[in-house]
């Protein structure tokens, strides 16, 4: 084999080598396949709804939409019935720990009601991995619309043993809200800095030693 065609070949490892680290393993990811089983796996539902209704967190039914990803009950749902009618919801779902090391991102899949006569509304955020629902500082109210929607959120780094939790909190007008689907959540770390300018400096490296020979 040729110096040149070798010099590809190497090119082409570092450049793949780059791909994996920026796809490396999830923090956490959950499809929502089985909702009541979350719970025994670190995930938290606080349901502070004044008054309080019939229904919190729920698995899906493709009667009324079907999931985003995987089978179509394969999400995780709320409704109108976590309240009463003329009260407020207030109802949350609460990510398990996860390390805030580095810096990353959190990305969700939301869907409101397909009845346009109702506005299902949400806020997302972050805790320092407390699952107290005064711990969290959320962003602005968010609407719902009715198609499966991605939603990104990106969180600092902490520090070598820090950790965090993410919540999605239903709220809202009883009288206002329907159906809402949440789906394919996944936590990712960001890739240091420095590791994408290793692969940088070594693909420029075998660049320069192929316009060397070149010549």
């Amino acid at each position: 084999m040729s110096r040149t065609g070798s010099q590809k070949i190497l090119l082409a490892l570092a450049l793949a080598a780059a791909g994996s680290a920026h796809a490396s393993a999830p923090l956490l990811a959950e499809g929502f396949d089985n909702v009541p089983s979350l719970f025994d796996s670190g995930w938290v539902a606080t349901n502070l709804s004044a008054p309080a209704g019939s229904t919190g967190w729920f698995q899906g039914s493709g009667f009324q939409f079907a999931a985003q990803a995987g089978g179509e009950d394969s999400y995780a749902a709320a409704n109108f019935n976590n309240g009463v009618d003329g009260g407020l919801i207030d109802n949350w779902l609460i990510t398990p720990t996860f390390s805030t090391a580095q810096a990353g991102v959190v990305t969700v899949w939301l869907k409101g009601s397909i009845d346009p006569g109702y506005t299902d509304t949400v806020k997302f955020g972050f805790s320092n991995g407390s699952a107290d629902t005064a711990s969290f500082t959320t962003g602005s109210l968010v609407a719902a619309t009715a198609d499966w929607t991605q939603y990104s959120f990106s969180f600092a780094a902490g520090g070598a043993g820090s950790v965090g939790r993410f919540a999605i909190e239903y709220t809202g007008s009883a009288s206002n809200l329907d159906y809402l689907g949440v789906d394919s959540l996944r936590v990712s770390a960001v890739p240091e800095p420095g590791t994408w300018l290793m692969f940088g400096l070594g693909a420029l490296g075998l660049l320069a030693a192929r316009r060397r020979e070149a010549r």
